[in-house]
């Protein structure tokens, strides 16, 4: 509380939510090479954002390959797998 507002926490949760709508404008009235920029700039934003939605997804997704098979192995092809 020192030295903030009382509704500090509130107004920085609503300026990060309008944030969009403010990109959003200034994207459709962008022109010329400054577009250009923004839209590189946003791909760029784009690309970094899938790549973390993917690890999360990655992340929460089990993996079942270290099981033991459901049928037991042939004994001419346990000594193969030396």
């Amino acid at each position: 509380l020192h030295g903030r507002r009382l509704d500090h926490e509130e107004r920085t949760r609503k300026k990060l939510a309008r944030e969009g709508h403010k990109q959003s404008k200034d994207a459709q009235n962008l022109r010329g090479l400054k577009a250009k920029l923004r839209a590189e700039d946003r791909r760029k934003e784009k690309i970094q954002m899938r790549k973390k939605i993917k690890a999360h997804e990655e992340r929460d997704v089990k993996t079942t390959n270290d099981e033991e098979p459901s049928e037991p192995m042939p004994a001419y092809l346990l000594d193969r797998k030396k």
